[in-house]
């Protein structure tokens, strides 16, 4: 998972903004432009695997914004990454539990 990731987006026309997320060895996350507003913001976290089962991987993101919670890694190789999010990172946070993001790589 470690690198630099492109958000792929399902349109007729390409984002002229694409999202990347950065996973870092140290366990930091970078994630840039994934906000359809304000296409400069950068939210910072951090993120870790877990192995729910022996099968499905998860992963773990500490942010302060929106992309915290429990997310499952559906798919990984070495040139995509599909992630889900199911669970929010809190218990009071009811607002859009499910996200999805899919990815190829960048770098």
């Amino acid at each position: 998972i470690l690198g630099l990731w492109k958000q792929v987006t399902y349109t007729l026309k390409e984002d002229p903004y694409p999202a990347y997320w950065s996973f870092e060895e140290s366990g930091e996350l970078i994630i840039k432009n994934d906000d359809p507003v304000s296409h400069k913001e950068k939210t910072e976290g951090q993120y870790e695997i877990l192995m729910k089962s022996l099968f499905v991987p998860h992963l773990e993101i500490s942010a302060s914004t929106s992309f915290g919670g429990l997310w499952r890694i559906e798919k990984l190789n070495k040139k995509v990454l599909v992630i889900c999010r199911v669970a929010n990172s809190s218990k009071e946070n009811k607002a859009h539990p499910y996200l999805r993001r899919e990815f190829v790589k960048a770098d």
